[in-house]
């Protein structure tokens, strides 16, 4: 099966809750998509994708510095495009197996010169990475049905992801590395019933989603870190 998008979308502007900055511009992006997909056995199922998308006034976090102390603002880049492709498969060896994986290679870039707002009078040229966009992202996951007891029907679950290496800020100063994150847990289902046990970042991962700081004026960066290591218990009736 082959099919083909196009879809577009906005987001309102804004002011800035801070001294007398200039309000954010809402921006535009218009999204061109095509896929294929393909049933490559009985058992197995591959799907192709890329885009392209045309962003106009993209809403980036940029500091302003041209006071004493360097404020977080929302700003407009005039233009920026994002391009990228996605590669999934799932693949079914036996009735209670189950597998599934994705791969994703994003560039999202500007497409012209943005005033820096980190280092005065410098400019961000065109080809920059916008921020927190890494290039590459993926996910597998297993699943394995099993009979439980009680008449239930088990199933014991599993899944990797990974976040590439990113920039954090417009002017590409700050990265982050890439981290992965392993969840597992299980359920048991019987009727209308379901109990489950699941835990999160199962390895304690400590991946950085987003920090602030290290520019001039603030000389310290605050980290923000994934969910720690977490337990879930679960017990759901569906009517």
């Amino acid at each position: 099966m082959w099919y083909a998008l196009y879809s577009q979308g906005y987001r309102f502007g804004g002011v800035n809750p801070v001294g007398d900055l200039k309000p954010f511009k809402s921006d535009k992006l218009k999204n061109y998509e095509t896929g294929l997909r393909l049933a490559a056995t009985k058992n197995l199922q591959l799907d192709f994708t890329a885009f392209y998308m045309d962003w106009s006034n993209a809403q980036v976090n940029s500091f302003d510095t041209s006071g004493a102390i360097p404020v977080s603002i929302v700003t407009n880049v005039g233009k920026a495009t994002n391009k990228g492709l996605e590669v999934a498969a799932s693949y079914r060896p036996l009735k209670s197996l189950f597998f599934t994986a994705a791969l994703a290679y994003t560039d999202a870039r500007t497409a012209a010169d943005f005033p820096s707002g980190t280092i005065f009078g410098a400019t961000i040229p065109t080809g920059s990475r916008l921020p927190n966009t890494p290039h590459f992202q993926s996910v597998l996951t297993a699943d394995y049905s099993f009979d439980g007891p009680m008449e239930s029907r088990a199933t014991v679950f599993g899944t990797h992801s990974y976040v590439g290496e990113r920039v954090m800020d417009i002017d590409g100063i700050r990265t982050a590395p890439g981290y992965g994150t392993f969840d597992a847990g299980i359920r048991f289902v019987r009727n209308n019933w379901t109990l489950g046990f699941s835990i999160a970042n199962l390895l304690n991962e400590k991946g950085i989603v987003g920090l602030f700081g290290g520019v001039p004026g603030v000389p310290y960066t605050d980290y923000y870190l994934q969910r720690p290591r977490t337990f879930t218990a679960s017990l759901r009736w569906d009517m």
